[in-house]
């Protein structure tokens, strides 16, 4: 097992102290990845909700300082209760953020924060717009990035029937 952390656990601490400091301290204190998490980032993001964007040049930085940790880049983004747009602008952002923290196993790990009523028990009951994950897999699986997705009021089960669903409506590409 790696051990990890999250930067967004170090929300109150990047009020004090920079990311790098940050990510220094976890190295020293046995960390070998690290997640880095939209509105966790300090000086490596700009702007909130729709807005909000990676500082590439910010990352590359603070990835090259520390060729011995692996990273993956986590975005909130209500991807579940929206239909989103694999083309558009911010989720362009977040795959070449993903990428280069990646360096050559990218992830890009998409949290939708949305509530949901009721758990999904059979495809019928997922929204549409849920649906929506296909294609954003598909344009992540095109640049070669790992796409995940979560949402915190889904339980596993309900998570999983979301990806078969997803996967069905992919092609064998």
């Amino acid at each position: 097992m790696i051990f990890g952390a999250i930067t967004n656990s170090w929300r109150q601490h990047l009020e004090e102290q920079d990311l790098m400091t940050l990510v220094s301290e976890a190295r020293t204190r046995g960390s070998r990845h690290i997640e880095l998490r939209q509105t966790c980032l300090g000086e490596c993001e700009t702007g909130q909700g729709d807005s909000w964007r990676p500082v590439l040049p910010r990352l590359q930085h603070l990835v090259d300082s520390f060729p011995d940790l692996s990273f993956d880049l986590a975005m909130a983004w209500p991807c579940l209760t929206a239909s989103p747009d694999p083309t558009g602008e911010q989720f362009q952002a977040a795959l070449e953020g993903a990428k280069l923290v990646g360096r050559g196993t990218p992830h890009l790990r998409v949290v939708d924060p949305s509530p949901f009523d009721e758990p999904w028990e059979e495809a019928e009951d997922i929204p549409i717009e849920a649906l929506g994950i296909a294609e954003l897999a598909r344009e992540a699986a095109r640049q070669g990035v790992i796409f995940s997705v979560e949402n915190s009021g889904q339980p596993i089960r309900s998570m999983a029937l979301l990806v078969r669903e997803a996967r069905s409506r992919l092609s064998s590409e």
